[in-house]
């Protein structure tokens, strides 16, 4: 039984070696992606906030808070 579930794993892996390689390389991009971009190690703003009001609406849930969050951060507010 087992030796025949493998067998058309693999049949079926043979076939699609492409697109399984293809998904699997889109998945380590997009991780690779979130964890080093959207998480800012590669990419941080510099821009001076020196002098400037800022004005963050809905600042206790969602984009606000985050907002607030890295500006607290930063020193800012």
């Amino acid at each position: 039984m087992s030796d025949h579930f493998f067998s058309t794993i693999h049949q079926v892996f043979d076939q699609y070696r492409t697109i399984v390689f293809a998904i699997t390389l889109l998945g380590v991009i997009a991780w690779l992606f979130n964890k080093f971009w959207m998480n800012r190690l590669l990419y941080s703003s510099t821009q001076s906030m020196q002098g400037k009001t800022v004005l963050i609406t809905g600042g206790n849930t969602g984009i606000g808070y985050e907002t607030a969050k890295d500006l607290l951060q930063r020193g800012r507010i």
